[in-house]
């Protein structure tokens, strides 16, 4: 009991004492300002990470869709190279087996041609 006491005392003089009040606001008001700050920052740097990141993913997504292009126009131009050498050779009177063993393309693919 009597610790009890002695702590109610501690705490009434304490919760009277303007100074210890007027310090311990200013601590809270600190400890505020400082988590403020910190949450602050926090959303500053992720919304900067996120736009970096933004930018990398745009800037990685347009180059593998010009490579992606590209390989597909090579491949186009390589196949229509190969109906172009059929129908020349075709015209020529070249056996369809020959053609095809030539250009690679089937035999139905050439006789389509």
């Amino acid at each position: 009991d009597r610790v009890m006491e002695e702590a109610k005392e501690k705490i009434t003089k304490l919760t009277e004492d303007r100074e210890f009040i007027g310090l311990y606001d200013e601590e809270l008001a600190k400890e505020r300002e400082y988590k403020d700050r910190m949450a602050y920052a926090e959303k500053v740097g992720l919304e900067k990470g996120m736009e970096k990141g933004l930018e990398k993913g745009l800037e990685e997504g347009i180059e593998k869709g010009m490579k992606q292009g590209l390989e597909k126009g090579l491949e186009q131009g390589i196949e229509q190279n190969k109906i172009d050498t059929a129908k020349k050779m075709k015209e020529e009177g070249l056996s369809l087996e020959m053609i095809a063993r030539v250009t690679s393309l089937s035999l139905e693919k050439i006789e389509q041609l």
